[in-house]
């Protein structure tokens, strides 16, 4: 009698999906090596496993129905993928070979470097300068982000349509505001290096105080003054009266006074001032100055009278003397 044993039912599996991983390369020439993470093959149908990578043995045989990849060489290949496949054999000592998974490693896109322009203006725009690794640790040009159009992703937003050329982009028309944590993902693989920009815009003006005098009589100018710190000049400063009159002073230098014709006692508030730059800045309490209203009061003229006891301002009086020296003498006069 003779047993013909069936062949094992040899499978194989992967835990890369759709056999692809995200890998860095490293190394020099012929011996770069592409570090990528872990990839579990397993196979099954027998009792022994010999595990293939490139056509070499790397595990087995033996009953290990798993083998878990670490680096491996790319021999200088950007575009890099390798094989693997398993003998698989049953305790008769049948065998079959599995078919072969080929898993494509994808590199890492690389920012390198991120800079950044501010927004000259208050409510303007800046731009984000990022560079792109080209070159592969002593080997030729190997672009980590091809030409083309991608996504930048930052935490809680991103620009779309970057345009990518020889390894840089420029993110224009940005706002000011924080962007942590950019990337860029090329082919399936999000770059790892995470940078964070931020932009700000200029310095806005540091309204310390308005005043002017506290009391003028009525008829005489008042004005006010504001000392202003940083910001660009000119400014222009707004503001508010008690009776809903509204100010507008442009081209205003620091400590200037603002002419203002008032005839009653007026309250000034709201004080705004805006720089050059488009940037704004309210007056605030603060140790230059209490309030942020400033008060004139305006004192009437005194009701001024005269009476005189000399009826119909007329008296009688006797001449003496010689010349110049003549005097007259009259009744009292009050």
């Amino acid at each position: 009698t003779i047993e013909v044993v069936p062949l094992p039912t040899a499978t194989l599996s992967s835990s890369a999906t759709d056999n692809a991983v995200c890998g860095d390369w490293s190394g020099f020439g012929s011996l770069i090596t592409a570090a990528f993470e872990d990839v579990t093959f397993t196979a099954s149908g027998g009792d022994q496993y010999t595990f293939y990578l490139d056509g070499l043995i790397v595990q087995g045989p033996g009953p290990a129905a798993e083998y878990t990849t670490g680096a491996v060489s790319t021999n200088g290949d950007e575009n890099f993928s390798f094989d693997v496949y398993v003998d698989v054999m049953n305790a008769a000592g049948c065998s079959a070979t599995t078919p072969t998974i080929t898993t494509t490693v994808k590199r890492y896109p690389e920012i390198t470097n991120a800079t950044w322009t501010n927004p000259t203006t208050c409510g303007g725009t800046g731009q984000i300068n990022l560079n792109f690794n080209t070159t592969s640790v002593g080997v030729g040009t190997l672009s980590t982000v091809p030409d083309g159009a991608y996504t930048i992703s930052y935490d809680g937003g991103s620009f779309s349509g970057v345009v990518v050329t020889n390894g840089e982009a420029t993110i224009l028309d940005v706002p000011a505001g924080v962007y942590n944590n950019l990337s860029i993902t090329v082919n399936g693989c999000t770059s790892q290096e995470f940078p964070d920009v931020v932009l700000a815009d200029p310095d806005p003006p540091l309204v310390n105080c308005f005043n002017g005098p506290n009391t003028i009589c009525e008829g005489e100018q008042a004005f006010l003054s504001g000392f202003i710190e940083l910001g660009t000049a000119p400014y222009t400063v707004t503001f508010e009266d008690d009776n809903m009159m509204f100010y507008s002073i442009s081209d205003y230098q620091v400590d200037a006074n603002i002419p203002l014709d008032i005839t009653e006692t007026t309250v000034f508030s709201n004080f705004v001032v805006t720089d050059a730059n488009g940037c704004s800045a309210s007056l605030e309490v603060n140790g230059e100055c209490s309030t942020i209203e400033v008060t004139i009061e305006v004192v009437p003229l005194p009701t001024a009278t005269l009476s005189s006891s000399a009826t119909d301002n007329t008296v009688c009086g006797a001449w003496s003397g010689f010349g110049s020296l003549i005097t007259a003498a009259f009744e009292d006069v009050t």
